[in-house]
């Protein structure tokens, strides 16, 4: 299989990304300021552009709801790609989902006559996401709930929604090979622990002693973010029990502000987002720091308020800006690949995202949506919490299929 590897050559490091994307480069998003340099008058036209989707948009996805489910670009107009052609595309917009509509099937005209139509669960305020066995979590901090959507099944199920499993503000979730799924709630303070069947098994954590954002598993061991201590804390993933925690609060090397996500390589070598100090930190899994990079800013490389990461085979990391409104792709040195995103209802676009998730095993879900000529070599989740794009699931595209 062929890689992508180097940098692309449209900007250097020192240039601000540009805020007419779609006529530079084919990108569809941008690079806006910080949110208290805007106007008050500008801030009434972001708002009413981003926080109230137009009727289109939402009808466009309502209706949508075709052969697979979830809205899919590639079936009402031209594949969405970053960067658009004439460039060679790296990503294609796959599906776009925005409530139970786009995961159940449509209801038959006979349906609705005998039961009615079928009540619309919109998704709320999406932070976290996961991907396992054909199912997509998504911690629904407005709900309370974690959504379970079950694309094969086309059926949604609420996990977290009764006692002694009821969750509160679930922010992440991470899932293991087994299936078992753990949920990192700010309110409860603990790790929440369910099995495949989203029955509730047990709760790690001292609320005493630990505020719980981000989660990630690496073999036996599961590493949560802790909000308020500004360290990574090491459990072991079957009994909870503290192994370790490393790092401090400080903007020194090393030290963490707010540590909001983490993911974990294959090497083991954990990335943390820190909203305090606008950074990316590498450690190793001794919590030895290894790099870091990041500043405050709107130009490339920077961030405003880094959350979701994930990384992926080739060791790329992907990183949300949530100020931003884009996702931010960088080799293992730390330099800039691509970023694709923005600000904006159009398909693709993003409102304030939180969440990025990266998947090779439910690539056959999607995989007659590639372009023409195109494989779909692994999926990439994003989350917004607000606009009509929820969950946008991306593809990375390999190369050209050979012609016959």
């Amino acid at each position: 299989m062929q890689v992508w590897r180097g940098r692309l050559n449209w900007r250097g490091p020192t240039h601000p990304l540009p805020h007419h994307p779609e006529e530079e480069l084919g990108f569809i998003g941008n690079l806006v300021p910080k949110w208290s340099a805007v106007s008050r008058t500008a801030r009434t036209r972001l708002r009413r552009r981003f926080l109230a989707p137009s009727c289109l948009a939402v009808c466009a996805l309502i209706v949508a709801c075709a052969a697979l489910p979830g809205w899919a670009p590639a079936e009402q107009i031209s594949p969405i790609l970053y960067p658009a052609p004439p460039l060679e595309p790296r990503l294609q917009l796959l599906a776009s989902y925005r409530s139970d509509a786009d995961v159940f099937s449509p209801q038959s005209a006979f349906e609705r006559l005998v039961v009615g139509p079928r009540e619309e669960r919109q998704i709320g305020k999406p932070y976290g996401l996961a991907i396992h066995d054909g199912q997509i979590l998504v911690c629904d901090t407005a709900a309370g709930v974690v959504l379970v959507l079950d694309l094969e099944a086309r059926a949604v199920e609420l996990l977290g929604l009764d006692d002694p499993g009821r969750l509160r503000k679930p922010v992440n979730v991470a899932v293991d090979a087994d299936g078992t799924r753990y949920v990192s709630d700010t309110k409860l303070r603990r790790v929440m622990i369910y099995d495949r069947s989203n029955r509730f098994l047990r709760a790690f954590g001292d609320p005493e002693r630990l505020k719980p954002s981000g989660v990630a598993i690496a073999g036996e061991h599961l590493y949560v973010t802790d909000l308020e201590a500004g360290q990574v804390v090491v459990l072991d993933k079957s009994s909870g029990e503290e192994i370790e925690r490393f790092s401090q609060r400080g903007v020194g090397p090393g030290d963490l502000g707010i540590p909001a996500n983490l993911a974990v390589d294959g090497a083991g070598n954990l990335y943390v987002s820190d909203i305090g100090s606008f950074r990316v930190v590498k450690f190793d899994a001794q919590g030895r720091l290894l790099s870091q990079f990041g500043s405050l800013g709107d130009r490339i490389g920077q961030f405003v308020r880094p959350k979701g990461v994930a990384v992926d085979r080739e060791g790329r990391l992907y990183v949300v800006d949530a100020a931003s409104q884009v996702v931010q792709i960088f080799d293992e040195e730390g330099a800039l690949l691509l970023f694709f995103g923005g600000a904006g209802n159009r398909p693709g676009d993003m409102n304030l995202p939180a969440g990025v998730s990266i998947d090779y095993d439910n690539v056959a879900l999607f995989a007659d949506r590639a372009a023409p000529g195109y494989a779909i070599e692994y999926l990439i989740l994003v989350s917004s919490q607000y606009g009509p794009n929820k969950i946008n699931v991306y593809g990375f595209l390999g190369p050209r299929a050979r012609e016959d």
